[in-house]
């Protein structure tokens, strides 16, 4: 992920925020947590391997405990 090599965070830090399928794939491939947010109108399903919450319900504590949980 070129934003998290940027900043020298490695990508399993990170959390991404996507709204489509290719975003989900290439934050996914990168190694981040991806939380899967609808929103464009493209049906997510079961988020191919992201975590699926609706906008509204994203909280910084909320990415925070998703990321806690998958670090362990």
């Amino acid at each position: 992920m070129t934003a998290a090599g940027r900043l020298g965070v490695d990508p399993r830090d990170c959390v991404a925020l996507e709204d489509s399928r290719p975003g989900i794939a290439s934050a996914l491939a990168a190694g981040c947590l991806v939380v899967a947010v609808p929103g464009n109108g493209e049906a997510l399903g079961d988020g191919h391997g992201a975590v699926v919450v609706p906008l509204e319900t994203v909280t910084v504590d909320r990415l925070v405990s998703l990321l806690a949980a998958r670090i362990g």
